[in-house]
């Protein structure tokens, strides 16, 4: 547990810094989305990196974000321009509709969560994929793909291991799985997407004028579909993964329409190749985008020259 505490500390630093000093201009919510979305591509990078390799074993990705650590300090640590307030929660305890939400979302969060913490996986796809390949590339110290799982060849598409592409979900539960050498946090490895999806579709209303209690409470009601609200008893699955990402895709696309600079349209960019590299029918949803984003530049077409649209694009 301390490896874990130090690795996920030298990320969690890492990406503040570079965050803050980048994406200090963002609102509270909008912040911890982004250093989230920093995290995960630190992860992702880092393992890519280290497991075409053959290098993706424990002390070299512990010394690569040591290393990251270090020259985010000095490239960022003294210039981080945090100018959000870290907002109090009186807006929820003063509306007894909210604490109601509130702790039913609490309640059965934690027992799911204690369950899945005592159980073993329970979904096929988990033991076919989603640790499967996490397991593999741990045991071979890279991020080749087992031609067969359990002896058993591949017998759809989906399940072709030597074409597998979408990957990132499998790169965090790695990052789950690699201190403890089991996969009793990366089980639960979904459950923080339930939060970040909260934040993200919080963060969509409020930028839209909505108040924050009623802005609160939609974000509670999303998070407690039945439909979605289940899956976290299934564990490693991404579902939830992506329905998260794609809330913070959209997110990012309404924050680039409105200050359309280019580190908007980086972390914009960076959020939607995550997203994608998730699943592949993800990219049928950022397709169902594009319309609102060409939209977005449409507006922009007679407010900014032609030079710095193409610019923005390519980032």
């Amino acid at each position: 547990m301390g490896v874990f505490v130090l690795l996920n500390g030298l990320v969690g630093l890492s990406s503040y810094y570079l965050s803050a000093a980048c994406f200090g201009d963002f609102g509270f919510i909008d912040f911890c989305l982004t250093w989230f979305t920093v995290f995960f591509t630190q992860v992702i990078a880092v393992e890519l990196l280290l497991g075409s390799a053959n290098l993706l074993y424990l002390p070299q990705i512990t010394a690569a974000h040591a290393l990251i650590l270090v020259l985010a300090w000095f490239c960022w640590g003294k210039k981080q321009k945090r100018a959000f307030k870290i907002p109090t929660l009186d807006f929820i305890l003063d509306n007894r509709i909210l604490l109601l939400a509130a702790a039913v979302f609490l309640t059965f969060f934690t027992v799911k969560l204690a369950i899945n913490l005592v159980n073993p996986p329970i979904c096929p796809e988990t033991h076919q994929y989603h640790l499967s390949f996490p397991a593999f590339w741990f045991k071979h110290g890279n991020i080749n793909n087992p031609i067969s799982l359990f002896g058993t060849w591949p017998v759809s598409a989906e399940m072709t291991a030597l074409t597998y592409y979408p990957m990132n979900a499998e790169l965090l539960f790695f990052w789950w799985l690699l201190p403890l050498k089991n996969a009793f946090l990366a089980d639960v490895g979904q459950a923080v997407f339930y939060i970040l999806g909260m934040l993200a579709l919080y963060a969509i209303l409020r930028k839209y004028a909505i108040n924050k209690s009623t802005a609160c409470l939609v974000s509670f009601l999303w998070v407690l579909i039945p439909n979605l609200f289940k899956q976290i008893r299934n564990g490693t699955q991404i579902d939830v993964m992506c329905a998260a990402l794609f809330l913070m895709v959209l997110n990012y696309l309404i924050i680039f329409s409105r200050k359309f600079g280019v580190k908007y349209a980086f972390i914009l960019g960076v959020t939607a190749g995550i997203f994608i590299g998730t699943k592949v029918l993800n990219v049928y949803w950022i397709a169902a985008l594009l319309p609102l984003a060409v939209y977005f530049i449409y507006r922009k077409i007679r407010q900014e020259p032609w030079s710095r649209i193409v610019s923005i694009l390519a980032w």
